[in-house]
């Protein structure tokens, strides 16, 4: 665990699970926003599989259950993601993401650019293709996730369950919810880069 420079109980807090837990290690380190801090928390892990969950994430007990026996079966998939929905239910969004974006499985990177179906929380990931494509890039906010996501679609194959085994929490001030006109101009400043990085896939 990595805590980016909270200034709450939280040291406290980590110091005494990991007196319980001998396994957990944990970091302390100065503000250093999300990219960064996710980076160094992936380089500290020593599992070969990565999962996101960020504070407005509920997974549902059986999520790695489901995901991870697709990698091991598969070795050719790098990251598999599942269905999920908003909680509370969001009357402007109603049914789950993958019934509003239909998934895909394999080489996915066009599909995505068209409108992303992964969730960064319902996503497993192996580790070392994080680490190849260099992990997160700092300055991405509010969407490093999504530029994670195409980054490793551009080289590797995605699959997926078939379930909603993420609740997304929808909370104003979120990131993702606090500026909207913010995150449109984002959206289009990502889209023109990939038009000018892959413009075969246009």
């Amino acid at each position: 665990m990595v805590d980016d420079g909270s200034t709450d109980a939280t040291p406290e807090v980590l110091a005494k699970h990991a007196a319980m837990w001998p396994w957990m290690r944990w970091v302390r380190q100065e503000n250093a926003g999300v990219a960064t801090t996710r980076n160094r928390a992936i380089a500290l892990a020593r599992g070969d599989l990565i999962a996101f969950q960020d504070a407005d994430d509920i997974w549902l007990p059986e999520k790695l259950a489901e995901q991870v026996p697709l990698l091991d079966r598969n070795p050719d998939t790098t990251l598999v993601f599942a269905d999920s929905t908003f909680f509370p239910p969001d009357p402007a969004s109603p049914g789950t993401l993958f019934q509003q974006k239909p998934p895909m499985r394999g080489k996915v990177l066009q599909r995505l650019l068209m409108g992303c179906f992964v969730l960064n929380g319902t996503v497993v990931v192996r580790k070392s293709a994080v680490l190849e494509i260099g992990g997160f890039i700092a300055g991405q906010a509010p969407y490093s996730d999504v530029d994670l996501i195409l980054r490793l679609a551009e080289h590797h194959d995605f699959d997926y369950v078939d379930k909603v085994l993420l609740h997304w929490r929808i909370r104003p001030e979120s990131v993702s919810h606090c500026d909207p006109l913010a995150n449109q101009i984002r959206d289009l400043e990502m889209f023109d880069y990939w038009v000018a990085r892959r413009p075969d896939l246009f």
